[in-house]
């Protein structure tokens, strides 16, 4: 396995006091704070443990910014921070390529809609999205709008059923 050289990059939002490695490690960099009662503490740079994972199965950490303490997911806050990632709800998110949560190597990382994050899982050995084979030997084409099935049809390959639903998603302007 080659060697990839560990960079580091500021985390948004906590810019000169954390960063994040393309490895996933976090660290805390060395800075001086005055507390509420004016004294000053010296922080020395220290590596935070990210030990922990949350009840989807992703690793997290926590910093404290002004007295409260955050909690973020490191798969996110490297793609924000390595693949310029700006949080919109769910349409884009950060998916692993190989499926791998503990993976957490930025090559492994990649942006994608929330649609296709989905549809991945279900595909059913199909690389065209919506198309999967069936126990009839034909290949089955459908569209999913607002949790309502639209059916392409049934079809002798892959790439006709792929063509047919492709028709369907601009029959439906989707």
């Amino acid at each position: 396995m080659a060697y990839i050289k560990e960079i580091w990059k500021d985390i948004i939002g906590f810019e000169n006091r954390y960063q994040i490695s393309n490895k996933g490690r976090v660290k805390a960099l060395p800075r001086v704070t005055k507390t509420k009662n004016g004294y000053e503490m010296n922080f020395k740079m220290k590596f935070l443990k990210i030990h922990r994972i949350d009840n989807a199965g992703y690793r997290y950490f926590q910093i404290s910014s002004m007295s409260k303490i955050v909690t973020k997911r490191i798969h996110v806050t490297m793609a924000e921070s390595f693949l310029n990632h700006k949080r919109c709800g769910h349409t884009i998110e950060v998916i692993f390529k190989d499926n791998d949560k503990t993976n957490l190597n930025i090559h492994n990382l990649k942006l994608d809609t929330h649609r296709n994050n989905c549809a991945r899982f279900i595909r059913g050995n199909s690389p065209y999205l919506g198309v999967r084979f069936t126990k009839d030997n034909l290949w089955l084409s459908k569209i999913t709008c607002k949790s309502k099935y639209k059916w392409s049809g049934r079809f002798h390959n892959e790439e006709s059923a792929d063509i047919a639903r492709k028709q369907k998603i601009k029959e439906f302007k989707l």
